[in-house]
């Protein structure tokens, strides 16, 4: 049986009309015999600033990868939403009425593709986004977290390292991390972390094992030695 989602429209004596968001999920399960349904009130639904800035990011993603005419676009939209609602096991979604959880959780995976893919987040749409996932995607695939460069990129630790140590034998782990480009890396280095923070909006993030390691900071070995120790 399909779970389904839907929006109460009005109500009448004690009766209720509904806007379903899977239609053809709907007639499924009455073909099977389905006539009863539980339902269960979400957190909330997704608000017009979440659509807006879902869109933003599809506009984005389809400028980078050549999708141009309208038909295009809303191909890509469908394989967006396809490749997200396949990869978290879940059932195909509206960005017209889904719920506030799954338009949040759509829109990281949007951030994480338009990254992937190469295009250009306007800075209205990255001021509205979780600060520290953007961080922690822009960690991933070697941006500017200020600019959005992505050539000439330098892991910066947020967190004094020391000056004369070894930065190879340091537990990445235990410090705040950022990807800034040449210039902003000088630039934190001029104006110092805590006036850094206060003029771009954001702090480093610290990863976990599987993070360093993917991200090539540190290997298995030089983990399992720091936890060792610890």
């Amino acid at each position: 049986m399909n779970e389904l989602l839907g929006i109460v429209n009005g109500i009448r004596g004690n009766q209720a009309q509904f806007r379903i968001q899977n239609i053809p999920d709907l007639k499924v399960n009455i073909a099977e015999g389905v006539q009863e349904y539980r339902i269960i009130p979400v957190s909330g639904m997704i608000t017009s600033q979440q659509r807006k800035k879902a869109y933003a990011l599809i506009g984005e993603i389809a400028r980078a990868t050549g999708y141009l005419t309208n038909y295009q676009k809303e191909r890509l939209k469908y394989q967006l939403k396809e490749e997200y609602t396949k990869s978290v096991g879940k059932e195909m979604f509206s960005l017209s009425y889904c719920s506030e959880n799954t338009a949040l959780a759509f829109i990281d995976f949007l951030v994480d593709k338009a990254l992937e893919v190469g295009a250009q987040i306007e800075p209205e749409t990255l001021n509205s986004l979780d600060t520290e996932q953007y961080v922690k995607m822009c960690l991933k695939y070697r941006v500017c977290t200020v600019c959005g460069r992505r050539d000439a990129i330098q892991i910066n630790h947020e967190d004094t390292v020391g000056m004369g140590n070894d930065r190879t034998h340091i537990d990445h782990r235990g410090h705040r991390l950022e990807a800034l480009c040449v210039e902003h890396h000088a630039e934190f280095h001029a104006i110092g972390a805590k006036s850094f923070a206060e003029k771009y909006h954001f702090h480093g993030v610290k990863l976990n094992t599987k993070e360093v390691v993917s991200l090539g900071l540190m290997s298995k070995r030089q983990c399992e030695w720091f936890d060792e120790r610890s």
